[in-house]
């Protein structure tokens, strides 16, 4: 088993899936600028509000190497930030498997993000992998 570990910085927008705004589904491009799978990443995940402050996500990143599909461990959180129409949110996800070279895949990804009144999403994620 090998152990893989990157950061990836990426952008997107979020949209609302139904009338009342409580399904979002965010899309955005990134990039991961060192190690293995250093190259750009497209991000899709798909956000159910759970309270005003709190949410659950799943979704997937699309590598060169093959997708890595995860989803929450538990609730993310949404708070509003310093910032004025600056919203500050943290979530946990586990990864559920992917394909490719992440066939198998194990592990976690921790993110910290902000989303602007305009619903663009900027994100940091910290992941470890755990591949076969």
């Amino acid at each position: 088993m090998t152990v893989e570990r990157f950061t990836l910085s990426l952008r997107g927008k979020a949209t609302p899936e139904d009338d009342m705004g409580e399904v979002m589904l965010v899309d955005g491009m990134g990039l991961i600028t060192e190690g293995t799978y250093a190259g750009a990443v497209r991000f899709q995940g798909r956000v159910e509000t759970e309270s005003e402050s709190s949410f659950r996500e799943t979704g997937e990143l699309d590598l060169a190497a093959g997708k890595v599909f995860f989803e929450s461990d538990g609730s993310g959180t949404l708070v509003p930030s310093p910032v004025d129409g600056l919203q500050l949110g943290r979530v946990c996800w586990h990864i559920t498997g992917g394909t490719g070279a992440f066939d198998a895949a194990m592990g976690q990804l921790l993110s910290n993000f902000t989303v602007s009144e305009e619903a663009v999403v900027e994100d940091s994620i910290a992941a470890i992998i755990f591949l076969p």
